[in-house]
């Protein structure tokens, strides 16, 4: 997870980023029909705006890759921690020598109550990771705002 979780946020981040520059493209070119048709852009405008969805293309599909990894893989690591518990706990039950059946069963329910947690956190963390991005960019935007509102207040007072 701390190898995959950075990685899925710095594209979640792209993501972001490229999603709104395809936004303001389109909202350009919704805004700016007339001056578009008037000087005969079309062809121009949708070409970029294809090169703005094409470039959104590989941030999300890397996002995409990398959540559904996750899942499986602290699935597999929570199966071989109790398989590799029950062949060396098994081992040592039939010899006689460490755990009996009991401390063996409870080993293996411990195992599975600790993990089982961070499988749920895999599903959940990258909603956290996507809302952690949008939740940047409200505050860019917020942030914008209040320096336009402080700038028109002082403006007005001098």
């Amino acid at each position: 997870m701390a190898i995959l979780i950075p990685q899925v946020f710095k594209a979640y981040d792209q993501r972001q980023q490229r999603l709104d520059d395809m936004n303001n493209t389109m909202q350009e070119n919704l805004a700016g029909v007339r001056v578009v048709k008037a000087f005969v852009r079309e062809d121009y405008e949708v070409e970029r705006f294809g090169r703005r969805t094409n470039a959104l293309r590989k941030p999300a599909y890397t996002a995409a890759v990398r959540v559904a990894f996750l899942a499986p893989m602290l699935t597999g690591i929570t199966q071989l921690g109790i398989v590799l518990s029950l062949w060396i706990g098994g081992q040592q039950v039939l010899e006689g020598s460490g755990l009996n059946v009991g401390e063996l069963v409870t080993f293996t329910q411990y195992l599975s109550l600790v993990v089982a947690p961070l499988a749920m956190l895999a599903i959940v963390f990258p909603f956290m990771l996507r809302g952690d991005a949008s939740t940047g960019r409200i505050f860019e935007v917020y942030d914008d705002d209040q320096l336009y509102r402080t700038k028109k207040v002082w403006c007005h007072q001098t």
